[in-house]
Parts: C-alpha cells; structure tokens; sequence
C-alpha cells in the first residue's frame, strides 16, 4: 500500500508558478491587492475566472465588475487563494492521463454532502 501511495504521489503534478505566486502573495500579511493583480494578470485563465466568480449571481452585484484589481478587492484575498488553489487542483486532477482521473459530478455531490453534514 505504501509503495501505491508513494507512486501516486511522484506522480502529482505540481502547481503552476502563478498559483504557487497567488499562496504567498495571499499568505503574506502585509499584501495588497494590487500585488495580487500583477501576479493574476499574467495568467488568463485565472484571470477569468476571478471575474466570472465576482459577477456571478451568488455576489449579485448591480453591475458587471471588468476590473480585475476591483474584483480582487470584492472577493477578498482569501477568496481569490481559494478560488486559484481549487482551479489548479481539480484542473490537474480531472485532466490526468490516469484512467483514474477525477469525476467531477460525483466530487461536487460529496462535498456538498460533507458541507451539508458539517453544517448540521
């Protein structure tokens, strides 16, 4: 079993430059946004989905945000590290050659299970 995990784990791809930039830039106290934007601007995925993330119906702002420092500042730093960790995480693992790779519908169905759980 642990020869498994050990092979399993060499592997795992690591994570991008940017999202591994986004961690520390999020994990240093005195950070800004603006910080945090040079790093997201360099990466267009990422970049896209902090905006589409702002303008989503859960945030229900009044007008559409097209300013990535503004969306920044909207969604918090924590947010954003969340949001680029995630992103990176489920794209390498549903992406993965492995004939094993990640089933996205039933990964959802069991996080949400576990937070409807925790919850209670």
């Amino acid at each position: 079993m642990i020869e498994k995990i050990e092979n399993y784990i060499d592997k795992m791809p690591s994570l991008s430059t940017t999202v591994a930039r986004v961690l520390d830039i999020c994990n240093d106290p005195a950070t800004s946004p603006a910080e945090l934007n040079r790093v997201i601007a360099l990466d267009p995925v990422l970049m896209g989905k902090v905006i589409q993330l702002v303008n989503s119906a859960y945030y229900g702002l009044p007008n559409q945000i097209t300013s990535l420092i503004r969306a920044i500042t909207l969604l918090g730093l924590n947010t954003v590290k969340n949001l680029a960790l995630s992103t990176a995480v489920l794209g390498a693992l549903s992406d993965s050659e492995d004939s094993h790779s990640l089933d996205t519908d039933a990964f959802w169905e069991h996080s949400l299970s576990v937070a409807v759980i925790s919850k209670k």
